[in-house]
């Protein structure tokens, strides 16, 4: 800092009364390589975060993949349930032995929301 502002003495000195450079100028620019070094711990450290969200995109990736490809099925089978209830409860008897084997019975068991 103290070399940086040797400098910007000098350089007035040689530009004599023409160019007045404000001291508040002379601070900005002597603290730029520092701001510079900082700017670029900053990059490389963001650089290295979204390399490694990529990695752990990368390895869940087959994980998501084959979730999209169960879910239609297990949503077809959760269906497939409710279609066998609805048809089971609807047989006579069957609610009169749901009540007494403490299972639920069509009045009481949950609808799924569309």
């Amino acid at each position: 800092m103290a070399a940086a502002q040797a400098a910007a003495e000098s350089a007035q000195s040689i530009a004599g009364g023409a160019m007045r450079i404000p001291p508040a100028t002379i601070q900005l620019a002597s603290q730029l390589p520092d701001l510079l070094e900082h700017l670029v711990s900053a990059t490389e450290r963001l650089n290295e975060a979204i390399d490694r969200a990529e990695r752990y995109m990368a390895l869940a990736d087959p994980m998501i993949r084959t979730m999209d490809l169960l879910l239609p099925q297990l949503e077809s089978l959760v269906a497939t349930g409710d279609e066998v209830f609805k048809t089971v409860s609807g047989l006579p008897g069957v609610s009169t032995i749901g009540r007494l084997a403490g299972g639920p019975t069509s009045s009481t068991r949950k609808r799924p929301r569309s």
